[in-house]
């Protein structure tokens, strides 16, 4: 079976969908839609595809499309398409409220068709990878921070939504349950209103904590999450895709018939992560999905969540004012 599929907007994380896509071999890639007719056709001439004057008009000859609009616009386009019985990859978050987001589920569940949410984090080598080790191990703690410089481009989100929402779905899928408490501050500089910088902690009733930084101020470009268990120490770069463990042992060194030399305090391991895009895996794991009549691994009910706590950091942020 091969899938014909569209992309709606081809700005910057678009047009990295229509490379992937062009790069699938049981995809069709049909062609693009964008605002800018500029975007639209360079893209459309880079990749030599079709774009289409119309959202309706790429519908009408593809099966699935990805959406990579700004978030205000999510919502409108999403239903547009659903209501067609397209597929859908979102990017995230899901929708810029939990209404819209909840009208999203539900089109997708009516129409019988994929809503996927675009955490891509989900399918970085480097986390599933880490989700092996921690599996069965006692979390205490969970540290991650997504630092960026700041990208005039992104209008209408603020750094929870537009950032931190990627981490609040992995601590989602890494913790599983419910948190017991929320603490959450904030900071603008760059935007008028919007908080550029957050950090939010959360508390679960067995004592694991979890800390998540986002900020779109920094010169430096971060994405880190470190986790304390019981028996280790583990930092994993979600960029770079390298995770080091560090274990606690009794190991010593001593030559045969020698004195003590040294005491080894602890083990430092550094896990082989195979060498794949994010994205790519993302974009054949929807595919799949659509193939073979499978639920997403992130699906509109976990941008839903998603989305939901954000909007519970943004409450401590900004206090009574509307998110």
């Amino acid at each position: 079976m091969t899938v014909r599929v569209g992309v709606i907007g081809v700005g910057n994380m678009g047009r990295h969908h229509v490379r992937v896509y062009s790069q699938i071999s049981k995809v069709k890639l049909v062609g693009v839609y964008d605002s800018s007719e500029t975007n639209m056709d360079r893209v459309a001439r880079d990749f030599s595809v079709k774009s289409f004057p119309t959202v309706d008009a790429l519908l009408d000859e593809t099966d699935a499309v990805s959406i990579a609009v700004p978030t205000s616009l999510h919502h409108e386009l999403g239903l547009q398409c659903l209501r067609r019985k397209k597929h859908v990859l979102m990017e995230k978050p899901i929708a810029k409220n939990l209404e819209e987001a909840i009208d999203l589920v539900n089109a997708a569940n009516r129409n019988e068709a994929v809503l996927q949410v675009g955490h891509v984090e989900r399918f970085n080598p480097a986390y599933q990878e880490l989700k092996k080790i921690l599996a069965g191990e006692a979390v205490r703690a969970v540290d991650i921070r997504r630092l960026s410089p700041f990208d005039g481009r992104i209008t209408d989100a603020d750094v929870v939504l537009d950032l931190m929402i990627h981490d609040i779905d992995i601590i989602q899928d890494l913790i599983g349950r419910q948190f017991k408490t929320l603490t959450a501050v904030g900071c603008s500089t760059k935007s008028s209103e919007s908080a550029d910088h957050a950090v939010a902690l959360f508390q679960y009733p067995d004592a694991c904590m979890v800390s998540l930084t986002a900020s779109r101020i920094t010169e430096q470009k971060v994405r880190e999450l470190t986790a304390v268990t019981d028996s280790a120490y583990i930092t994993t770069d979600l960029m770079d895709r390298k995770i080091t463990i560090s274990r606690r042992t009794n190991l010593s060194y001593s030559p045969f018939g020698q004195e003590l030399k040294y005491r080894q305090e602890n083990i430092i391991e550094k896990v082989h992560v195979p060498n794949v895009e994010p994205l790519t895996v993302q974009l054949n794991s929807f595919i799949s999905c659509i193939i073979n009549q499978q639920r997403p691994l992130v699906t509109g009910e976990d941008g839903l969540s998603a989305l939901k706590i954000g909007n519970e950091v943004q409450q401590r942020i900004y206090g009574n004012q509307a998110v």
